[in-house]
């Protein structure tokens, strides 16, 4: 099952970046015990039209959402890392 996102020819450079990120309120570990639990995971994956990518996790977002930016230690989210299976993208050659 996918979820089709359509980008006009002309918007994508020859080869970019997509990331995404998910987060499940209140997904408590004893590494993030508190209120909010776990932090998101950022997933990224480098693709070019006409080719797919899985995206991979390369960090969390903030515990608290207290900003943008991502960090690489992975080693204390559980659950957290079984949100979404897998995040497959498809682009099509223009």
């Amino acid at each position: 099952m996918g979820l089709p996102i359509c980008i006009p020819p002309g918007i994508l450079p020859d080869l970019c970046y997509v990331w995404a990120e998910f987060n499940h309120d209140s997904d408590r570990n004893p590494a993030y015990p508190g209120f909010f639990g776990q932090p998101s995971v950022v997933y990224r994956g480098r693709i070019a039209p006409g080719e797919e990518v899985t995206l991979e996790p390369i960090g969390h977002g903030h515990p608290s959402g207290d900003n943008g930016l991502v960090y690489p230690d992975l080693s204390g989210l559980s659950t957290a890392l079984s949100i979404i299976e897998s995040i497959r993208v498809v682009s099509s050659p223009f």
